[in-house]
């Protein structure tokens, strides 16, 4: 491996997508209540008429199954290709919510100022229905840089082909009914799969008690909205065996389920990242792929500083420089059982000390 392709001029990313994005280009372009992105490249979830997520139901009753159900997730989307496992550059655009309620389609008045130089048209323009995700439009570029080919899902994904861990949702008390008032679920990550059961794995505890919970969720449709987190939704991914994360703050999750609820056929993680935490993130990891990176580990820290496109919060505010990235990811996943508590995760030395 070489250098990036992605490259800095003047403090300012040129050549973003040459080298990556396909010929028909990459496109234009947290608060717990979240605008939708209907209709797009990747498959169209339902939505209420103000772009947000379905609203609890009418006259439903709450959950009434008599134990959790578990759905771990088999497939995970970052912005290249459809839910169906077809290659478009634009299917970033339906993955997401609209987080900061704003649709800027070029007016960029009531936006953070760019980080890192760029015009605010690199950022700031939205997906579909004003979906925010620069992680899906900017970050995966760059992820991308580490694959000859540029397509990163493939590789995002071995760990969970292989069942080596896997994110899972946990909804307590989903019985067979489309609809229910309330729906409270957590959150955690899986290790070594055995059929279809998973261990736990215990840093997603403490104690007993799971570290992540969803309150005020809901089942519309067959769809779950997960309501509010109680705290930042910590994604595991890895490449190559290089485990990295991503802390989704003010994290709101969809899952469209199929009518039997084994499976979920249409899912969405949304909510902000803090700049300065990916940027960190971004930077070991290229410092830890090969020594021929750790020239480009600072430069990989940059070109996400520049990908921010929202506050921390998931807010807007004109007067201050955007300090996060808004995240939208698809997944699909199915019903499991969990195990008991499986290994506890081994450290990876670190890469590029004193870079």
């Amino acid at each position: 491996m070489g250098k990036l392709r992605l490259v800095l001029a003047a403090g300012v990313l040129a050549a973003c997508s040459s080298n990556v994005v396909a010929p028909d280009g990459d496109g234009g372009g947290g608060g717990n209540e979240v605008g939708g992105g209907g209709a797009g490249t990747g498959g169209a979830l339902p939505t209420d008429p103000t772009g947000q997520p379905p609203p609890p139901p009418d006259d439903a009753g709450p959950a009434d199954g008599s134990a959790p159900r578990f759905f771990a997730v088999t497939r995970i989307f970052t912005g290249g290709a459809t839910l169906e496992g077809d290659p478009d550059q634009q299917a970033w655009r339906a993955f997401g919510y609209d987080i900061d309620h704003l649709d800027t389609a070029g007016d960029y008045e009531l936006v953070c100022k760019p980080n890192g130089g760029v015009e605010p048209a690199y950022v700031h323009e939205d997906g579909e229905g004003g979906i925010d995700n620069a992680w899906g439009k900017r970050v995966r570029l760059l992820l991308a840089e580490l694959e000859p080919g540029g397509d990163i899902d493939p590789v995002l994904n071995e760990p969970l082909d292989e069942g080596n861990y896997t994110l899972i949702f946990a909804l307590d008390g989903l019985g067979p009914g489309a609809n229910y008032s309330s729906m409270d679920a957590h959150y955690l990550e899986g290790r070594q799969r055995s059929g279809s059961s998973w261990l736990k794995a215990p840093e997603s505890f403490a104690g007993t008690e799971p570290v992540i919970r969803f309150s005020n969720g809901y089942v519309n449709g067959h769809t779950w909205v997960s309501g509010t987190s109680n705290e930042p939704l910590t994604i595991k991914l890895s490449y190559r065996g290089l485990p990295f994360r991503l802390k989704v703050r003010r994290a709101v999750v969809t899952a469209q389920m199929s009518p039997d609820h084994q499976d979920v056929v249409h899912g969405i993680i949304s909510g902000v990242a803090d700049t300065e935490e990916l940027a960190a993130e971004m930077r070991a990891l290229f410092g830890k792929v090969t020594p021929d990176f750790c020239s480009a580990a600072a430069d990989a820290e940059a070109i996400v500083r520049q990908a921010s496109d929202i506050m921390n919060d998931g807010t807007q505010d004109p007067n201050a420089v955007c300090n996060g990235i808004s995240v939208g990811l698809g997944f699909t996943a199915t019903d499991v059982t969990i195990g008991t508590m499986g290994p506890a995760e081994q450290p990876v030395p670190p890469g590029c000390e004193g870079i």
